[in-house]
């Protein structure tokens, strides 16, 4: 079927795609950051280090309904938000942190 759905045809737009809930996006835009129409944020955490990539950056982590967002504090285009239908399995194990020494780490 060709032409516009239905959404477009009563609104004159394309409908807005949905990515937030099953993508993983690195160093995403800050506009990409911000919840969308609908979204609520649960909880937010901070300081929370990246001990992975960035070991000894600081950022914030926010959880909604949809996705978890992580911001650096240092660098703004240091980000990742991982939709929660991405997540398959959540792990602990220690890490050598540079702000706290050695401490528990989720995967």
């Amino acid at each position: 079927m060709d032409g516009p759905s239905l959404a477009e045809a009563l609104f004159c737009k394309k409908a807005e795609e949905v990515w937030q809930d099953r993508e993983v996006r690195f160093d995403v835009a800050a506009a990409q950051l911000q919840c969308r129409r609908g979204e609520e944020v649960l909880d937010t955490f901070e300081p929370v280090e990246d001990t992975k990539g960035n070991n000894g950056d600081g950022g914030r982590l926010t959880l909604t309904h949809l996705r978890l967002m992580w911001r650096s504090t240092k660098q703004a285009r240091t980000s990742i938000s991982m939709g929660l239908d991405a997540i398959s399995s959540i792990a602990v194990r220690p890490v050598s942190s540079r702000l706290r020494g050695k401490q528990g780490s989720q995967l």
